[in-house]
């Protein structure tokens, strides 16, 4: 049997990108609402806890039995990227701020 490889997809508003360590501060600043953590109905880290979740994901990768991907919202990350330098500048130290006196990213 051939071993699945990442990939990635798009369409419309939606991106797929196999997931990689680049993406943990994203992920933990998009978890931040709501404390996801705390549902039962899905498979969020802890605040603090996305990079193991990530270091997991991609250990199963490496074993052949995953295949993780983060999803991205493709016309914010269009925006973001390009046509609003503005929004990118926000967003990027939004994702990348420490709370104060924790080290955890700012919810």
């Amino acid at each position: 049997m051939k071993k699945p490889e990442p990939i990635t997809l798009s369409s419309g508003a939606l991106r797929l990108e196999p997931l990689t360590p680049d993406h943990v501060a994203g992920l933990e600043a998009a978890a931040c609402g709501g404390e996801l953590w705390t549902l039962r109905v899905t498979s969020v880290p802890a605040p603090g806890e996305t990079a193991a979740y990530v270091a997991a994901a991609l250990k199963g990768q490496a074993e052949g039995h995953m295949l993780p991907f983060a999803v991205r919202d493709a016309v914010m990350y269009s925006l973001a990227a390009g046509e609003r330098p503005e929004v990118k500048a926000h967003l990027d130290h939004r994702l990348t701020r420490p709370r104060e006196g924790t080290g955890r990213l700012t919810c």
